[in-house]
């Protein structure tokens, strides 16, 4: 029975609020959400060894392997996934500073994105392998 009123209340509330997208799993959060050392490892640590140091977005302050926080761009809390396109390293101190705030789209996304395709042309021309395909095709 539970089920099936999260389910109709998802329902009516996609449908009124067409703005926001996964509504579902919104309502019911999984009891705990999942690292992103695979995002780490097999995509921006390759990054960072092949350009060298990163520039985090928001602070600057070169990034290193080891030394960086895989923040989500758009907060987790309005997505519900871990998807690479919304991934991106950042100052550890940072990423536990934002929360659930969203960036300022002026100051950031210019970027957010330039970081995006720094990695995905790294990845893409040093040869992806089988643990960076899921994550490319993400």
């Amino acid at each position: 029975m539970k089920s099936f009123c999260y389910w109709h209340l998802s329902l009516y509330l996609q449908k009124h609020n067409p703005n926001v997208p996964d509504i579902p799993n919104k309502l019911i959060k999984p009891p705990q959400r999942n690292g992103l050392t695979k995002q780490r490892k097999d995509f921006w640590d390759l990054v960072i060894h092949h350009n060298g140091p990163v520039n985090c977005i928001y602070t600057q302050k070169k990034l290193t392997i080891g030394d960086y926080a895989v923040e989500h761009f758009v907060p987790y809390a309005f997505v519900s996934h871990d998807l690479l396109w919304n991934l991106i390293p950042a100052d550890k101190s940072f990423n536990s500073s934002k929360c659930d705030k969203l960036p300022s789209m002026a100051h950031h996304f210019d970027l957010y994105f330039d970081m995006q395709v720094l990695g995905l042309k790294t990845v893409i021309s040093n040869g992806h392998n089988k643990n960076t395909e899921k994550l490319l095709q993400d």
